[in-house]
């Protein structure tokens, strides 16, 4: 949920391709995608995400 979102990037858990998420409102550019394609998305040590970027 937003809310859980908002609270664990508040609690500096939430990296993207291993940098720490500071802002709530922060926005994924083109240039955070590795090879233009994938963003791999880190919350606290455990759980870790690919995503594939499309458009």
């Amino acid at each position: 949920s937003r809310s859980e979102a908002r609270r664990l990037i508040r609690g500096g858990v939430v990296y993207l391709n291993g940098a720490r998420v500071a802002e709530i409102g922060a926005m994924v550019r083109a240039e955070d995608a590795i090879e233009g394609r994938f963003v791999i998305v880190r919350v606290g040590r455990k759980r870790h995400l690919v995503v594939e970027v499309v458009g």
